[in-house]
Order: C-alpha cells, then structure tokens, then sequence
C-alpha cells in the first residue's frame, strides 16, 4: 500500500532510510546524505518561507529527546571494558551500502587493532529512531544522513557529528548510492516531476527536501511532486507497475532497479557534492566522556572507508555476510556510495549553511561546536 504524505509542505523530519535485518558478530537488533554555487543560493532562497514553518518539527523531536534523557539520567548503556582499557561501543549499522563501514572494520580486524570492542546495532529506523538512543546512553554512535541531524542540533539537541569519517554528496551516477529513479522516457530532468508521483522511505525527511531542490534549481515548483511513502525495497517495483513515477533507489535494490530496466535521473547528492552525506554522530555527554573511544572508533571507521573506496567488493560482501542481503543481490551491487576518511568541518558547514539558508534548519552555531575531530 502507498502511504500519502498529508500535504506537500510537510515538515522535513530528522530522519534516513534503513530496514531490520538479522546478523552476528555481535550484532544487536532493535526496534527501531564544493560550497553551493551563489546563484543557486539566490535562487532557491524563495523557498525559505516555505519551510520556515516546518521548525516546529524538529523542535518537537527535541523535546522527546530531552524527556528521554531525563527518563535515562545515568542511563549509558553497560559497557565492557577491553584489556586495553577502552569501553565496548555500541554503533549503527545497516544492510545498506552507506551503512556498511562498520561490518568492513570488524571483518578487516580494523577495531580489533585499535583494542576497541564493539557491539554492532541494527535497526530498522534511521535518525529518528536512533537521536532519542543516542542522547539517553542506549546507543553510543549513531549513523545516518548528515542533513537528517544537523536540523536537529540547530534546535539544541546536544550531538556532535564526526569530521573525517564516511561518505560524501556527489552527482557522480557511478558511485552514488542514493538514486532517484524513474520508467517513462518523457522524464528528462528534475523539473519534469512536475504533477507526478515520486516515492520516498520516508516523507518529509532530507532526502525529500534535497529533491524539492532539485526541483527548484531546474525551474520547477516542487509543491507540484506527489511525495508517497512506500518501503524502499518496493519502490523499484511500484514504478515498473505504474503506481507511481519515480522514487528514491537505494543499494542493493538499485540492482532491482536495472532488472526491471528503469532509468537513473539524478543521484540525490547532486545539490552539494563534497559535502557530507552520511555520517556518524554521538552525544556531545558521550564524546566527552569517552574520547579514546572516540579516536579509536574514528581511526578504525576511516580506514574501513579508504579500505571501501579503493576496493568495492569489501561492502558486497559485507551486506551477504552480515546484512544477510542474498548473494546474487549483494554480488551485483554496483554503486556503493563515495566513501572517504577526509570530510573536514568546513564540508559540514556548507551543508549547515544550505539548510539554514533554505529554511531547512533553524540558525547554527560555529561548526566547530557541533562537528568533532577526535584526532585534531
């Protein structure tokens, strides 16, 4: 069944796609994306007022936040110590390509070098679920799309997002894992949306927001896009059907995607390549607490992201081994995202200053106030 959004002005909510799956090694199931050009800005600018009024979102996650950090005060989850002295660490993980980087540093023994045990945490929801986990202790590192959290920290919730580790925006359709794709050869670009139907894992979060500027830079008007909610593993599906016209593709079911011959119109990364797509964050309580856990885990996850870049078949066999994807699926996989152990925090401030500049965020502080590089 398709799931339609309520109004096509809906608030962007601090969420990311991810779907429950079964695995080892420790793993934990729970319940539960170059500076912006200066014409583009100007461009786009109209549509700050438009957003404006989808703040009170955000800032009613935050405040279930914060009760949830009064109902867990001193709540961190049980930590064992390794023989070197660091804690266990609890981080995301997901069968998604982006969401891999953790299954290739436990299987290259990259944490294991750095003497940091870890429990790997699955869940089926993204920022969403995940913001509240982080700031009660119940999870440690979260993992997500950027543009999901930093609407969340411009309303005070207490995170930090981690430089230098994961993956970056790019409209390089070879390497974006994150697709927009459609049938009808009568779509050509961003603007032919206009009256049609387009998919999404989750209505109103970033990536939505991303393709209404898609839109807008390409001379549409995005409150003419139909955005629906299907699962994202039915999206390739419901295009061929006719149900809707276009939807976000995400690896491994982009390989669904070109069985059923459907075309790629843009990668969703396309409005701010360099910048931080997905990324990694903690409780600003937690980074302080735990800072030789931090490096290490910023240490081993890097690696794993320059292990990944050069060598595509480490996420492959990550998402058969653990995210238990079907082999001949997770063979296939073509494009497993731009991963990179070199995000400074001035790429993390461009993406705050689009989406503040767009109505997406309320104002930011300095970056360096809620970007962290252990290792600085």
């Amino acid at each position: 069944m398709v799931s339609r959004a309520t109004s096509s002005r809906r608030a962007p909510a601090i969420a990311s796609a991810s779907f429950a799956a079964k695995s080892c090694v420790r793993f934990a199931v729970t319940d539960h994306e170059p500076s912006p050009r200066s014409a583009y800005r100007k461009e786009v600018r109209i549509m700050i007022e438009r957003f404006r009024s989808r703040r009170s979102t955000a800032a009613a996650v935050v405040s279930a936040m914060g009760l949830a950090l009064l109902a867990a005060c001193g709540g961190e989850s049980s930590q064992a110590a390794s023989t070197d002295g660091l804690r266990e660490t609890s981080i995301d993980v997901g069968p998604f390509a982006n969401f891999t980087l953790p299954w290739v540093a436990q299987e290259l023994g990259y944490f294991e070098d750095e003497g940091l045990p870890v429990e790997l945490v699955i869940n089926n929801g993204g920022a969403t679920v995940q913001l509240p986990l982080v700031t009660s202790g119940k999870l440690d590192i979260g993992a997500s799309s950027a543009a999901d959290v930093i609407p969340a920290i411009a309303t005070g919730a207490p995170l930090k997002l981690l430089a230098n580790a994961g993956s970056v925006l790019t409209e390089d359709l070879e390497k974006s894992s994150n697709m927009l794709i459609y049938k009808d050869p009568a779509i050509t670009s961003a603007k032919d949306l206009e009256g049609r139907t387009v998919a999404f894992n989750t209505i109103g979060g970033a990536q939505e927001a991303l393709v209404r500027l898609a839109v807008e830079e390409d001379g549409g008007d995005p409150d003419q896009v139909d955005f629906v909610q299907l699962p994202v593993q039915n999206i390739p599906k419901a295009i061929d059907e006719g149900k809707v016209d276009a939807g976000q593709g995400l690896e491994p079911f982009l390989q669904q995607a070109r069985e059923l011959k459907l075309r790629e119109l843009l990668s969703i990364g396309n409005i701010l390549p360099g910048a931080p797509e997905f990324a990694y964050w903690t409780s600003a309580s937690w980074a302080d607490e735990h800072p030789k856990e931090l490096a290490a885990f910023q240490r081993a996850i890097g690696r794993a992201a320059v292990a990944a870049a050069k060598d595509p078949g480490l996420v492959r066999t990550a998402l058969e081994k653990y995210g238990k994807i079907d082999p001949a699926v997770a063979a296939n996989v073509r494009n497993v995202g731009q991963f990179t152990d070199e995000i400074p925090v001035a790429k993390f401030a461009e993406l705050g200053d689009l989406l503040t500049e767009n109505g997406l965020a309320t104002s930011l502080p300095r970056a360096d106030q809620w970007v962290l590089d252990p290792q600085a």
